[in-house]
Order: C-alpha cells, then structure tokens, then sequence
C-alpha cells in the first residue's frame, strides 16, 4: 500500500500505473515494474504488487516532458554530481532505464535514485 498527502502525485501514479497496464508493460529495459492492484480516491491510496530486483518504482513525481521545468546549467550539473555519487560506475544504466521508462511511458522521471531504479547487484 501507498498513501499520498497530494491529489495531484496519487493521479500521476495511478495514471502511470494505469499505461502500464494498458500497454501490458511488466518490464523496462529489464527492470520490474509493480502491477496496481488497487486505488482508491478517497482515501488518495495504491495497492501494488511487491516487485524483486531489478526495479523502477514511485512515478509520483514524473512529468511529461512539456511538465519538465527549465532547470538552468547549474542545477543539471549539481543533480548531474549527486546522481553520479548516488548510482557511481551504473549512472549511465540508470539514465538508460529513465530514458526507456520515458519512451515507453510518456512520462520524464524527475525522482531517479537507486531507491527508484535498482539493480540486481545492489
């Protein structure tokens, strides 16, 4: 289970889930994506599979790219620093799982650290 404490992240997420669905998608470039279960706009909660290594999860914050704010050449190049010290020599496997994810998808994932895209070996 999953809760939000903002309508607008829980729509994202279920719309995520729901293209996935749609799509029958169950892997992106190798990785496991959960299934949805089961939401409920009341209580702005998913119900979703467990899924094993290697995986992408939370879609929350993804955006598409029209969505994607303008970030300047100082912050890409700080987000750049953080991610290469967060994922070191499987950066680049990582920035390949988020540009799968956004061809499959649609969606621009925003929110990539080895908590959300994980590895087999990690």
């Amino acid at each position: 289970m999953k809760f939000f404490d903002r309508l607008e992240r829980y729509q994202r997420e279920v719309e995520i889930y729901r293209i996935l669905q749609a799509r029958g998608i169950g892997k992106i470039a190798g990785h496991n994506m959960p299934r949805l279960r089961n939401f409920d706009d009341a209580l702005l909660a998913i119900e979703m599979s467990i899924v094993e290594r290697p995986f992408v999860l939370d879609f929350a914050g993804a955006k598409l790219p029209a969505e994607v704010p303008d970030f300047g050449p100082e912050i890409l190049e700080e987000h750049q620093e953080r991610m290469r010290e967060m994922f070191g020599d499987r950066l680049d496997d990582a920035l390949h799982v988020a540009g799968m994810f956004e061809r499959e998808t649609g969606f621009v994932l925003l929110d990539i650290h080895p908590g959300n895209i994980a590895f087999a070996d990690g």
